[in-house]
């Protein structure tokens, strides 16, 4: 299907936030929309996969290409870590700590508000609720772990530390 009518699509809950592009703004420039790329869109016209290609469109005022498939919200999130985390690295380990979050995974809720409250920053706050020094693979495929029964010891640690100690946000210090 194709539409100039780009009120029609929404952002599915937890996906990245979009930043327009100029590289893939000047290829629509130069080769229009390319229909054989189109939006994918569940049943409630959420974007799962093209929100970038949506934008582009948008600001050129050039009609868009979508496909919508059959998902409930789960399974269109989980499509979307899939299929938009698979690029050229494109999505950051918060992006995909966020989506598992809004998929309801506990774990990663935790991960989420101890970076909000206390700004940590995104791999430190993952050592410290993991007591894991790398949990890469593990996050961006989603996989529940469990919460590191000493985190609120570390928190309370650190919090003390940088107080007094310049190098606190080190990731070597953290780990």
């Amino acid at each position: 299907m194709e539409t100039i009518d780009y009120s029609i699509f929404k952002k599915l809950p937890g996906n990245r936030e979009v930043s327009i592009e100029s590289g893939l703004i000047d290829s629509m420039k130069s080769n229009g929309y390319l229909k054989q790329y189109p939006i994918l869109v569940d049943s409630e016209m959420r974007i799962i996969d093209g929100q970038h290609r949506l934008i582009a469109a948008k600001e050129l005022n050039l009609p868009v290409s979508y496909e919508s498939v059959e998902l409930t919200l789960a399974e269109a999130m989980e499509f979307a870590i899939k299929v938009n985390g698979a690029g050229k690295g494109s999505w950051k380990l918060k992006d995909y700590i966020h989506m598992n979050a809004c998929l309801g995974k506990g774990c990663y809720k935790v991960i989420e508000e101890i970076e909000e409250l206390y700004a940590f920053g995104t791999s430190q706050t993952i050592s410290i609720v993991t007591g894991w020094d790398t949990a890469t693979k593990m996050i961006k495929t989603g996989e529940e772990f469990v919460i590191n029964p000493n985190k609120d010891k570390i928190v309370s640690f650190i919090l003390l530390a940088k107080e007094i100690l310049p190098f606190w946000r080190s990731a070597i210090f953290v780990r």
